[in-house]
């Protein structure tokens, strides 16, 4: 079976060692994913209009321009399918929900743990692409005999 292209991911975090370890998880051994990142709101922004990308992760305290708006005009550019996660220390449940409201699906908390990462965003793109389907076992013939 052919394997799926690496996806294309936005990283939008502005502390510099966070960003380093999500970039080290994200394109390691076991994920390698295509990871572009932004420094900020704007920058984010600028690359959503010109580039493609399967899923974007954001962090909500960002410079020159808030993650709640990314998050908001991301998700104009971008449509429902595109998953968009929060990667934030702020876990205030209002903050969440806010995310969420603006049009975020999911959200990891800071500091987060690499594998976790990856799991989430793994799992996030399985939501949205197809799965491969495997073939039913009653509608191949087989030339073995069958178990009693």
């Amino acid at each position: 079976m052919p394997e799926q292209p690496s996806a294309a991911l936005l990283l939008v975090e502005p502390d510099r060692l966070a960003r380093d370890l999500a970039l080290l998880a994200l394109t390691g051994a076991g994920a390698g994913y295509q990871v572009v990142s932004a420094g900020d709101g704007v920058e984010a922004l600028a690359l959503i209009q010109t580039r493609r990308f399967d899923l974007v992760l954001v962090n909500l305290l960002l410079p020159r321009l808030n993650g709640f708006d990314v998050i908001r005009q991301a998700r104009r550019v971008l449509g429902p399918e595109v998953p968009i996660l929060v990667v934030t220390a702020l876990s205030l449940r209002e903050l969440v929900e806010q995310a969420i409201t603006a049009g975020a699906n999911d959200f990891i908390v800071k500091p987060f743990d690499p594998q976790l990462l990856t799991a989430k965003v793994r799992g996030a793109l399985d939501r949205v692409r197809p799965a491969a389907q495997p073939q039913p076992a009653f509608g191949r013939r087989s030339s073995a005999p069958a178990a009693a």
